[in-house]
């Protein structure tokens, strides 16, 4: 079920996509031939208004196919077609009958305007970038579930030890102000900033104790992401998420919803502090002191050991999974819609900030993400509810239409840059330039496409 739901979900923001130049090409006046749900051999299909609808036999996304959209090869092909239609007046009433069959050069793409033209290209991001604000709108009427700690200002719980924010001095209890000169109001903020910023030293401003104290950190690169890191623990107390039936957590009578405030009475400042606690502990009990509705409570367990996966070394485990609380971010009619906006402009902000750190070497290339890795993190997604996919959908969305405007040859921006500059010049380009461009064009989306499939079975394999 939930590969059919991202299935169907990346199928709709294709589909949207060619459907917006579908709109603004017929707007412009210009006649769309095919208009396909999927690509290959059609299936089913219904003319309409002169367009063939169609289900193809491949159902992943689809196309918009307008008339003389090609090649200037095949709008000079047309214009000898209307050649012929004016010195076949005379012809016979069933080559007559053909001649009105014909479309008119005046509803190809090539014949309009550059700037009828422009609103076509542009017409397939535009829809994108609506659906992205509709399905961020929905999930905001619906409610959305997020760590609690996200929109709480970034106070410290501690730093991993030996990590670049303890080597600055950072300390548990400081309360981050600003990050490079821009100011940090939430968790949130803070975590992205960072993660965008592996190779940057950042000066930060804390407050600690009344006083403002500046210190500076110099990010490490870490996962297959290579996004920065600098071992901030959010102040978040140990809170028990789930409890994993016949595991020792269940034994000793821990609950959903508890909160372990010591550990062989020493107090847990925050929840990777008691995760390692209990993980240097394998087959020795341990007591805790846990909260349960507004009471404390003794309980005693012992550890259970495994083998973890990433250091090969011997870890206790109680058998519960911690959960951060989480909170429900919900809204009315015409502010779930505000709020949609906001949304879509700040990651519209976070993606040329990350594009423009891509492009000066200060971002990995490893942080793109392609088919593969969409895909599978669309399916994790999935497992968690419509709501959520929805959500991943708009932004995904939004990152679709946006990516679709960057002046590269192939896609919709690069024609449009050509546009422009055609129109500067106030001449079109030669077939011969034109036809440079597009090869120049294919070659860099082959070779990106290369680097992204790379990377995706990269992260998926190690």
């Amino acid at each position: 079920m939930s590969i059919l739901l991202v299935i169907i979900a990346l199928s709709i923001l294709i589909v949207v996509h060619e459907f917006g130049h579908y709109l603004a090409a017929r707007w412009m006046g210009v006649h769309v031939e095919v208009f396909s749900v999927g690509y290959g051999k059609r299936l089913i299909g219904k003319e309409i208004a002169g367009t063939d609808f169609r289900i193809s036999a491949f159902p992943l996304g689809g196309y918009a196919k307008m008339y003389g959209d090609i090649t200037e090869d095949v709008a000079s092909d047309m214009i000898k077609k209307q050649k012929k239609v004016a010195v076949e007046a005379v012809a016979p009433e069933k080559e007559k009958e053909e001649v009105k069959e014909e479309i008119p050069i005046e509803k190809s793409f090539f014949h309009k305007k550059r700037w009828q033209r422009a609103i076509i290209l542009i017409g397939g991001s535009v829809f994108n970038i609506l659906l992205a604000i509709l399905f961020i709108w929905i999930a905001n009427l619906a409610g959305r579930e997020i760590p609690a700690y996200k929109t709480e200002p970034p106070v410290l719980g501690g730093v991993v030890e030996g990590s670049p924010a303890e080597q600055a001095g950072l300390k548990a209890g400081d309360r981050i102000l600003e990050i490079n000169g821009e100011k940090m109001e939430t968790w949130e903020e803070t975590e992205i900033y960072i993660l965008i910023n592996p190779k940057d030293k950042l000066s930060i401003e804390a407050k600690r104790n009344g006083d403002i104290i500046t210190f500076s950190v110099q990010p490490k690169e870490v996962t297959k992401n290579k996004v920065g890191y600098i071992g901030l623990l959010r102040n978040i107390p140990l809170y028990v998420g789930s409890v994993i039936e016949g595991s020792e957590a269940e034994r000793m009578g821990l609950k959903e919803g508890d909160i372990i405030k010591k550990i062989n009475g020493q107090r847990i400042n925050y929840w990777l502090e008691g995760v390692e606690k209990i993980g240097e502990s394998a087959n020795k009990k341990i007591s805790l002191v846990v909260e349960r509705d507004g009471k404390e409570m003794s309980l005693t367990g012992t550890p259970e050991p495994y083998e973890n996966p990433e250091t090969k070394e011997t870890e206790g485990k109680l058998g519960f999974i911690p959960t951060p609380p989480t909170t429900t971010k919900s809204y009315g009619i015409l502010d779930g819609f505000a709020a949609s906006i906001q949304e879509n402009i700040r990651y519209t902000k976070l993606f040329f900030v990350s594009l423009g750190k891509l492009l000066v070497g200060k971002l990995s290339i490893r942080t793109m993400s392609g088919p593969i890795e969409i895909t599978r993190i669309s399916l994790k997604v999935a497992e968690q509810g419509l709501l959520p996919l929805i959500f991943l959908m708009g932004f995904i969305s939004l990152a679709l239409g946006i990516f679709n405007l960057l002046p590269i040859p192939m896609l919709d921006g690069g024609a449009i840059f050509i546009i422009i500059l055609e129109g500067i010049r106030r001449k079109d380009f030669s077939l011969t330039t034109k036809e440079r461009i597009l090869q120049i064009g294919f070659l860099f989306i082959v070779a990106l496409v290369v680097v992204i499939f790379y990377n995706d079975i990269v992260k998926l394999l190690f």
